[in-house]
């Protein structure tokens, strides 16, 4: 994104007008800016939304509640493309929440489906280390893990602004932006886990799924539906909004500078072919702007190419601990059901 925000940077100088008339220079500005307008919405398509409908208290009602997650591709890239496919794939469809501890964090991310759960299990990602570009700050959802290399499916939300985390290979993937207060702090508070506390054992939760859940933590809140959501619809939407401004302002500002001009002849030199529109209003030949164009294409298909090999080429590292997770001790080693 960077590379390809310099080189938009760099269109837009090149761009500028190459004339002194008032009347075309303004048409020319209009011609940058939509342009520029494009490019931007262009570089942001892969802007993701993850809702969460959470049933908070099954036992006393089957109402959901629903909060919104925004991934950061920028802080995490391996980290949120494997969060993205388990979503689209449905595996936290009916997960619960097995680890909320107040205060501190609210765990889920193993599924019911035994199964299913040893198979992503063993399919662990690389560690981001060297991409702690985020803090755990309230609010924030991040992988949790059993040591080097092992994040698999196991995801928390920080309940309060955990940054002594931030050392401890915990790089966040996204935050909650809707449903903090009204969802996120009202799920059902578990407790440590088994053997340490009260809580469900993920090691039965890996070994015997729903039925051992449903047997002895049936009220634990529980995940009903997540749902990738890409935000191109309503960019799209406020791009065309964009649009009709500067075409409106150029007409008025046109009008002012030459009465003969008419709005239903500023519209042919806007809808002129490619390549005398750029030429003519521009000073920017058609074949470098395409070259120009490609060239973003290729990065932008390289880039997607290079994180979808690494959500799914999947390492056979295979967990050494039954637990996962940041521990609420200040030593954050993680020892055998703890």
């Amino acid at each position: 994104k960077k590379t390809l925000f310099g080189y938009l940077c760099v269109v837009f100088v090149i761009m500028r007008p190459t004339t002194s008339n008032k009347s075309q220079a303004t048409k020319q500005q209009v011609t940058m800016l939509k342009l520029f307008i494009f490019l931007n919405m262009f570089l942001l398509l892969d802007s993701t939304l993850i809702d969460i409908d959470v049933q908070l208290e099954p036992l006393k009602s089957s109402e959901t509640s629903r909060l919104t997650i925004r991934l950061r591709e920028d802080w995490a890239p391996v980290g949120t493309a494997r969060f993205k496919q388990l979503v689209e794939l449905g595996h936290y469809d009916g997960c619960t929440f097995f680890r909320t501890i107040r205060n501190f964090v609210a765990q889920f991310g193993i599924s019911g489906n035994v199964t299913r759960q040893a198979l992503w299990r063993r399919r662990s990602i690389p560690d981001e280390i060297d991409k702690r570009r985020s803090s755990n700050k309230r609010g924030t959802i991040t992988f949790a893990h059993a040591g080097a290399n092992t994040r698999s499916t196991q995801l928390f939300i920080n309940l309060r602004d955990n940054i002594n985390l931030d050392t401890q290979n915990f790089p966040p993937i996204g935050q909650v932006i809707m449903g903090l207060e009204q969802v996120v702090d009202r799920i059902h508070i578990t407790g440590e886990g088994a053997p340490n506390g009260k809580g469900p054992s993920q090691g039965k939760i890996q070994q015997l799924g729903d039925a051992y859940l449903q047997e002895q933590f049936p009220q634990l809140s529980r995940i009903v539906h997540a749902v990738v959501r890409k935000v191109e619809k309503e960019k799209e939407e406020t791009t065309q909004k964009q649009q009709l401004l500067p075409i409106t302002a150029s007409k008025s500002s046109l009008s002012k500078t030459n009465e003969k001009l008419t709005s239903s002849q500023v519209q042919p030199s806007i809808i002129s072919s490619s390549s005398s529109f750029l030429r003519d209003t521009t000073g920017f030949s058609a074949h470098w702007f395409w070259l120009l164009f490609a060239v973003s294409a290729l990065i932008i298909y390289v880039s997607f190419r290079t994180l979808r090999s690494a959500a799914t080429g999947a390492s056979s590292i295979t967990l050494l601990d039954d637990v996962e997770g940041p521990l609420t001790a200040p030593v954050f080693s993680v020892d055998k059901e703890s």
